[in-house]
């Protein structure tokens, strides 16, 4: 295990242990891997946007995965039902380990985490976080083309709720080709057509 630095928020001088990545954790495909051979407009990503893949999280990522959790959509969760620190905390660390978690890697970097849920019919995303400093930059965007690939390619819908406290996300589903298809108070529920 080794000290990596972190840049989540605007304490940048936070580190965290993350354990070395090795290539048998990894994916076997990567941004442009799964780009190759598919015709598909969607399979179209910004020229400027860096490879990134897909690793699992593991149990000692916790700390880093919650700062990460707060920086991403802290904003958004006070604005709907206020942050308090410790319910954040139990309810984050209630689910940490029966989600599907994966950190989203840059140059062997993590700057994010992904959670998909794999059901017969429907991927349904259940959150993609980035951390500030790759936040606007096409990264979001490329994830989200691939999962309505994935959806596309497996004859399967793409599913999330995103926060009405988020516009910009809405608007950024919509824009890729996502509708609502449900609201509740504080959420819209969005899927993709088959």
């Amino acid at each position: 295990m080794h000290l990596r630095r972190s840049t989540i928020g605007k304490d940048a001088f936070r580190h965290t242990c993350m354990p070395p990545a090795h290539a048998g954790d990894l994916p076997l495909v990567t941004r442009r891997g799964l780009a190759r051979g598919f015709r598909h407009p969607l399979a179209v990503t910004h020229p400027n946007v860096p490879d990134w893949q897909l690793r699992p999280i593991s149990p000692a990522e916790f700390e880093w995965a919650f700062e990460l959790h707060r920086a991403a959509l802290g904003e958004y969760v006070e604005q709907t039902w206020g942050w308090d620190e410790a319910v954040q905390r139990r309810l984050f660390a209630g689910s940490f380990d029966r989600r599907p978690l994966q950190v989203i890697e840059v140059d062997g970097s993590g700057v994010g985490v992904l959670e998909v849920d794999e059901r017969p019919d429907e991927l349904v995303l259940g959150l993609v976080e980035l951390l500030p400093a790759w936040q606007n930059k096409g990264l979001g965007t490329d994830i989200l083309r691939w999962l309505l690939r994935r959806a596309h390619e497996t004859h399967r819908t793409l599913g999330l709720s995103v926060l009405r406290a988020n516009p910009r996300a809405a608007a950024l589903h919509e824009r890729e080709g996502l509708r609502v298809v449900g609201s509740e108070p504080a959420k819209l529920q969005m899927r993709s057509a088959r």
